[in-house]
Parts: structure tokens; sequence; C-alpha cells
């Protein structure tokens, strides 16, 4: 079996959000992989949360290219490869995602060649995993997001990831100071805190 195709399509999905009497839209980006194997496999991979064009053009006129012809079972060796490939410097960043989209994208493809869940493939080692609630976006104020901590307690999740950083990094907007960034957000932690108590994880 070989890998005949790789592409990518960059997304940006708006997001509507309708709670606590907020009615806003805010902008999900991922960049999704398709593979296609010379048996008529295709395997599906997505990166998030990041500049989905960037990943795009990494896949598709580096990453891509040079997976074709290789195995996509074989896909601890084609992880190295692309690691080596994209980042000599420097394991980190854009290419950390072009590697993730393409790698589940592997997994996706060994899961239907060997018809089983990628969950056993990977071991299945517990019969369960614990999960968490992201939520925090940026337009969020100080009361809101207390509120809205409490309202996914209530709805039974016992961990809570909060987005943090509004603006420092953005490319699209103009970024906001650093300083000022973090100043608010020690306070955005302490107020969910504050909101849903010391048995909560809380995750940045």
């Amino acid at each position: 079996m070989k890998i005949t195709k790789v592409e990518a399509f960059a997304l940006y999905l708006p997001v509507h959000i309708d709670v606590l009497d907020l009615d806003q839209t805010a902008g999900l980006s991922m960049c999704m992989v398709r593979i296609e194997t010379d048996q008529g496999q295709v395997g599906w991979g997505i990166t998030g949360i990041t500049e989905e064009e960037v990943i795009a053009e990494v896949v598709n006129k580096v990453a891509g290219p040079a997976i074709i012809g290789l195995d996509p079972l074989a896909h601890e060796m084609i992880w190295n490869k692309l690691y080596w490939l994209l980042s000599p410097r420097g394991q980190s960043g854009y290419a950390s995602h072009a590697i993730a989209a393409i790698d589940i994208a592997l997994w996706d493809i060994k899961g239907k060649v060997m018809e089983q869940p990628v969950w056993r493939l990977l071991g299945g080692a517990r019969p369960k995993v614990p999960v968490y609630a992201t939520f925090g976006y940026g337009f969020f104020d100080r009361d809101h997001i207390g509120e809205a901590a409490k309202l996914w307690v209530a709805n039974g999740f016992t961990g809570l990831k909060m987005t943090v950083g509004d603006g420092a990094t953005k490319r699209r907007d103009e970024p906001r100071p650093i300083a000022e960034v973090i100043k608010e957000d020690r306070e955005r932690v302490r107020t969910v805190r504050e909101a849903v108590g010391g048995e909560i994880d809380l995750y940045v």
C-alpha cells in the first residue's frame, strides 16, 4: 500500500455562541488534511487554533510531497521523516501542526485497514478518560466568565480549560501589549477559581 495523494484545506468557521444572554460569533480556525492510498483508503486529519493558511501551505508544498509513495501504515517512520524535514532547528510551531494533522490522517487509515477503532490500536489502556470543557472566549467579561464556569460545572464537568492571551499573538488584528494581557488573565483566572471553588481542575 502506498500514499498517492495528500491535500490540505484551510478552514475558518464562524461559531455562534448563545449563552448567558450573550449573542456572539467567534471564529474557529483549522486545517483539514486528506490522504489517499493506492488501495482506495482515505484518512482525515485535523489541527486547529493556528494560522490555518500557513499549515495548509506547509502540508501541500513540503510535507505532503515528501510522503508520496510511502507506506501509510508506517506512521512512526513518516512522523520521524517529517520531524526532521520540517524542523531541523526546533520542532514546534507550524511544523508540529502540519505533522499532527498528517499523523492523525495516517492513524485514520490504519484503523480502517485493520477494521479497529484507533483507541484500540493505541492500546485501549483504560475504559474511560477524563474530559474538560474549554471556555472563556475574550468577549466574556469577568462577570460573564465566572457565570459561564458555573454553568459548565452544573453540566457535570470537573475540569475547565480557560483560553488566555486574548489578542496577544493575533496576526489578523492589532496585538495587545503582553503585560496588559497577563494582568487581565490573572484576574480572569482568579474570578473563575472563586466562582467554582477549589475542587474543580482549572487549566489554561
